[in-house]
């Protein structure tokens, strides 16, 4: 325990002390981060601040210079005819006075070029058709044209132009133009730092590298996406972006005058290198603070387990059964306030045991009591289970009985329930008899309509067929005239045709005529005779078609009298039909009254039954009930032998303990 607890000690001042330590240490390096981060972000902007104001002094000069010599007497006196040799030393003496002048020239509306140093050109050359003259002719005033690295010499070149006026006419006489080399610009660019490790490019308005530390680079596009989204969200700001897998921030400015983008660039592992001494400081003190920490922790968890073990030794003497044992600490500290709640406690457990030795021995008397009380309890308990299970099998055998009665009863019921069934079947059939035998005897009333109807209609065709076959003997009379008229026309005709070969050529005609006469009266006759023949055969069917009509009349009259007797056979049904339907109903009726009763008298029976089972449960119950108090009092009387037991090894267990000097 001794060493528990030192180790508890030690450890919560350890922590108490590296805790806050450590969360000091790291809040510190962050806000180092931050601040160093700050300032190099606003060390970054000052350098792109400084180089602008750098770069825009050196153009300004330049700038002068180009409105000294654009006004020179022997620039601006260059004629048609005239070499420029003036003007050529002018340019001379500038060229050689300022070292980033690579070329002076002056490009003539007239299509000349006045160049120092003097370079061949190619044939036909047009300076009026140069980028640097068409802009500063379109400008009206001096430009900037964009920076290129001159192939010979790989340096940042740019050139400045200015358009020349005749100061009487106002008319353009030509482009004033200086090829201005920015090595001298780009070197103090390079050499300016931010921080230890920051620097500084140029970008033109295109993006294009003007200058880097990295000379790879010059000439190129930029190919930072992040960084190039920065710049083309603002004029001006800062962002953030990584390059060969390191990160970096980027302070920009543009430069008004020309788009150029002065970028200052810082890595963030400067910041980290210049914060990681604090981090580096931070963690020794946090060691030795620790160790501070265990020193003190270790003399601190003496001076308290010292008088802590001086508890432990009496608690364990009173574990051990020795309430005679009283710790000496006097302390006023909380080791002496437990010391002396120790010393109480131990004094009530003394008094405490010897009370319950004495409890002990009123105990053990009081349980061999109770043990001669159970056995009593537990014979009368026997007797009154034997006589209630007595009863209980009576009201058994009474349910069986009441439930074969109800069995019988409602077995009965089903019965008297199939025959009102049947008979509400033979109720239905009656009733379908009736409306089947009604359906007949109004079948039966439609046929003696029907047949009257056909009776009457036999007689019509009859009429109809009488006077036919007058119409026909009157077509037979008519034929017969035809054929007599068709008999005589074949005479004439053929009488008309011996006169006319009589007359010779002048009868010609006619006999022809008399020819035709002849086939149509033998046409006539034959068509006569045809009809004869159909008006004689419509005589013979009409004829035979009365014979018929006279049978069916005959028969018809004869299915009359038979439809008359089946209506009456019917009536005669329907009667009979009605008085069995009573009779089915009555027997419906007396058979629903007795399936009624029936169901009635199961009713009381199964009643009969559930009380004779409900008495026969709760006896059983009543039984269970006696069984377990009968078990519950043999218990009690185990119990209060082995309660006896117990308290007199209680009292030679107390005796063990030492409560008296």
């Amino acid at each position: 325990m001794k060493g528990s607890m030192q180790r508890k000690l030690v450890g919560l001042i350890l922590v108490l002390s590296l805790v806050p330590t450590s969360i000091l240490g790291f809040y510190s390096y962050e806000d180092a981060n931050s601040v160093l981060a700050s300032e190099l972000k606003t060390s970054a902007s000052q350098s792109v601040t400084k180089v602008e104001e750098t770069t825009n002094m050196f153009m300004k000069g330049i700038e002068q210079d180009v409105n000294r010599l654009s006004n020179d007497p022997s620039v601006i006196g260059i004629t048609p005819g005239s070499n420029g040799s003036q003007a050529l030393a002018v340019f001379k003496a500038y060229k050689e006075s300022n070292s980033d002048v690579l070329n002076v020239y002056f490009g003539t509306a007239d299509k000349r070029m006045i160049l120092y140093p003097s370079t061949q050109l190619p044939n036909g050359f047009d300076p009026t058709t140069r980028p640097w003259y068409t802009q500063a002719e379109k400008a009206k005033g001096i430009v900037w044209t964009d920076p290129y690295v001159d192939a010979g010499t790989n340096q940042l070149v740019i050139t400045v132009a200015k358009p020349v006026y005749n100061p009487q006419t106002n008319e353009l006489l030509g482009i004033m133009s200086i090829d201005i080399s920015l090595n001298s610009l780009t070197q103090i660019i390079s050499q300016m730092k931010i921080g230890q490790q920051g620097y500084l490019i140029m970008l033109d308005k295109n993006n294009k590298i003007m200058v880097d530390p990295d000379k790879t680079q010059l000439g190129k596009d930029l190919s930072v996406p992040e960084l190039k989204i920065g710049l083309a969200n603002g004029a001006s700001g800062v962002a953030d972006f990584k390059a060969s897998g390191s990160r970096y921030f980027g302070s920009f400015d543009t430069f008004k005058k020309t788009g150029w983008k002065f970028v200052g660039v810082v890595s963030y592992a400067e910041i980290q290198t210049s914060t990681s001494q604090i981090l580096h400081h931070t963690v020794i003190a946090s060691i030795l603070l620790a160790i501070l920490a265990i020193v003190v922790g270790i003399l601190f968890s003496k001076t308290v387990t010292k008088a802590l073990n001086l508890l432990v030794e009496d608690a364990q003497k009173i574990g051990n059964g020795d309430f005679t044992v009283r710790c000496k600490l006097t302390s006023s500290d909380e080791t002496g306030i437990l010391a002396a709640t120790l010393n109480g406690m131990v004094e009530e457990l003394g008094t405490l045991m010897k009370n319950i030795q004495n409890l002990s021995l009123h105990v053990s008397t009081s349980a061999h009591d109770l043990a001669s009380t159970a056995m009593q309890t537990s014979k009368s308990a026997e007797e009154v289970s034997t006589t209630v299970s007595q009863i209980a099998t009576g009201a058994s055998d009474q349910a069986t009985q009441a439930e074969q009665g109800s069995l019988f009863v409602e077995h009965v019921s089903n019965n008297f329930q199939s025959l009102e069934m049947s008979s509400n079947n033979m109720l239905e059939a009656s009733q379908e008899a009736a409306q089947a035998n009604q359906r007949g005897i109004d079948s039966v009333n439609e046929l003696t309509t029907t047949s009257q109807a056909n009776k009457d209609s036999i007689d019509k065709i009859e009429s109809v067929i009488s006077l036919l076959n007058n119409k026909v003997q009157a077509i037979s009379t008519i034929l017969q005239a035809i054929t007599t008229i068709s008999e005589q026309t074949n005479l004439l005709a053929l009488n008309a045709s011996i006169e006319a070969a009589r007359a010779g050529e002048a009868g010609r005609g006619f006999s022809v005529v008399a020819e035709e006469i002849r086939k149509l009266a033998e046409q006539s006759s034959d068509s006569a005779n045809g009809i004869r023949q159909i008006v004689l055969d419509i005589q013979t069917e009409s004829q035979h078609t009365v014979g018929v009509m006279q049978e069916v009349q005959t028969q018809t009259v004869a299915q009359m009298s038979a439809v008359t007797k089946v209506n009456s056979s019917f009536a005669d049904i329907s009667i009979a039909i009605e008085t069995i339907h009573g009779i089915i109903q009555q027997n419906t009726d007396h058979m629903k009254e007795a399936s009624t009763n029936s169901a009635k008298v199961v009713e009381v029976l199964q009643n009969i039954s559930a009380v004779s089972e409900q008495t026969a449960a709760a006896s059983e119950e009543v039984t269970a009930s006696m069984q377990q108090t009968s078990n519950a009092v043999e218990h009690v009387a185990e119990t209060a032998e082995a309660l006896d037991k117990v308290a007199k090894q209680l009292t030679e267990e107390i005796l063990k303990f030492k409560v008296d000097d």
